[in-house]
């Protein structure tokens, strides 16, 4: 396991969808090598959260301000920093921004394009391989709701996903208030929030004491600051006063930063290749999955006659990608006809919706991972539509024999570790469970083992269904 994670973090680092790796403290000149700060600073711009404000300058005691510090705390969590707008009513791209510009192509209603910048009220967007302008009145940009966010702004992308996470509101109507300081208190329920979010328990280092400005802490943050207190995250200032309203340097953020995630690595995790996997469990019966649809590829396709799970529904297609699955019609319905996943999905009672999809979109492209992406996310929005109720589970993708990864363009361990990593940031994004089949079959170089798979190196024998079954029933 530990030399498959090593082959996993060596690729994420090479790849486009994981954060540069910024700088070192020691690049910037104001930040000396005697500063209390150095180690933090150290710390924070070494795993790509912070970035300096100028090729040389860190501005160590420059006010943090709420924009900076949501985007700081999605880099740690792997949110994607791409904002991204829905499409209403069919847009026309085109080329330049103005009506005299020629029409790149035509975006449908309830396309999702990404947001690259802003020229004369337009937007400049991608969607897939094409680029162009949009006018920003006729695009509903993703920003949490926002007023003073625009789809243009760095922190867009990061504000939207802790707004829609419950993790960081507004300050009131519709603005999120970006570019004013961010206070003590705030910092310390946003941390809380994000680790009730995503089921972090914060260890108790520190012996609990109540700051003498106990009264002036607002009843909101209470928890926040007192659990960060107690895991060693904050302490108070003078006099023990928290001063919860006052603001914070970059630097202290950098220490707070530092501190928050040295004492989440305490806790015992999984051994599993990617975090926020499903742990195991105690195992279900068969009955468990009379209630569960299978939305998929080929090997979805296996799973409808090995897996040995009668009673669940299946639509799979060979060599069907996510975006495919979109809108494909050729799936059969309850009533006899033919239509959608969207259609089969209407008015049914699953309970679990379990999908598995990226294999045929493999590629190293930086927009073949964008599309997946976007096709998962339409995906899963359009599931969770039609079935409020439903569990969601994501199934990655597995590996390859090393002679398929040695010798395809697509099918290689990289592409796969790439395509699974966004897989993996889809599932924090959305809810979703993830369910690790890529540790579960390769070996300890990151390949599925030849007498486990057929004759293509791609997928795997009946037999291997065997083991999928177990596994799906441990880790519900």
């Amino acid at each position: 396991m530990k030399k498959l994670m090593s082959i996993i973090i060596s690729i994420c680092l090479l790849s486009a969808s994981c954060p540069a790796l910024a700088a070192s403290a020691a690049d910037f000149s104001d930040v000396k090598s005697s500063d209390w700060y150095y180690s933090a600073v150290d710390y924070v711009t070494g795993l790509g959260l912070f970035s300096g404000t100028s090729a040389t300058a860190f501005s160590p005691k420059s006010t943090m301000n709420r924009a900076m510090f949501v985007t700081v705390l999605g880099r740690y969590a792997g949110v994607s920093g791409t904002a991204t707008a829905d499409v209403a009513e069919a847009v026309n791209m085109r080329s330049g921004p103005g009506t005299d510009s020629s029409v790149v192509t035509v975006l449908t209603a309830g396309s999702r394009v990404n947001i690259t910048g802003l020229e004369k009220g337009w937007y400049a967007v991608t969607k897939g391989s094409s680029s162009g302008y949009v006018r920003s009145d006729l695009l509903k940009v993703n920003n949490g709701g926002f007023s003073d966010v625009s789809g243009a702004s760095y922190y867009c992308a990061y504000v939207n996903w802790c707004s829609a996470n419950g993790i960081a509101g507004g300050t009131g109507g519709t603005s999120f208030s970006p570019s004013a300081a961010i206070t003590r208190e705030q910092i310390c329920a946003i941390l809380y929030r994000y680790a009730q979010k995503f089921g972090v328990s914060l260890p108790e280092t520190v012996s609990a004491a109540a700051f003498s400005d106990d009264a002036a802490i607002s009843a909101s943050a209470r928890d926040g600051v007192y659990a960060m207190q107690r895991a060693g995250v904050v302490s108070g200032r003078g006099g023990n006063a928290f001063c919860p309203r006052a603001t914070a340097s970059r630097a202290e953020v950098a220490a707070i930063m530092m501190r928050f995630i040295e004492c989440v690595k305490t806790q015992p995790k999984p051994d599993y290749g990617y975090a926020g996997t499903v742990p195991a469990s105690a195992a279900a019966a068969d009955g468990y999955f009379d209630d569960a649809c299978f939305i998929g590829h080929s090997i979805v396709v296996g799973m409808s006659m090995y897996l040995g799970l009668p009673n669940a529904q299946y639509y799979a297609v060979n060599g069907i990608s996510a975006k495919r699955m979109l809108t494909y019609d050729g799936f059969t319905l309850p009533d006899g006809g033919t239509g959608t996943v969207s259609d089969a999905l209407t008015g049914s009672s699953f309970g679990k919706v379990y999908i598995m999809l990226g294999v045929n979109e493999l590629g190293s492209a930086d927009y073949d991972l964008q599309s997946y992406y976007d096709s998962m996310i339409s995906l899963i929005s359009m599931v969770k539509d039609k079935l409020p109720q439903a569990k969601i589970y994501l199934i990655s993708i597995m590996p390859v024999t090393q002679t398929e990864s040695d010798s395809s363009q697509n099918y290689n361990l990289q592409n796969i570790v790439r395509f699974n990593t966004k897989l993996q940031q889809i599932s924090r994004e959305t809810g979703a469970g993830y369910l690790d089949f890529f540790t579960l079959f390769a070996d300890s170089d990151g390949y599925m083992p030849p007498e486990c798979a057929a004759s293509d190196g791609i997928h795997p024998l009946q037999s291997q269904y065997a083991v999928m079954n177990g596994y799906l029933k441990t880790h519900t």
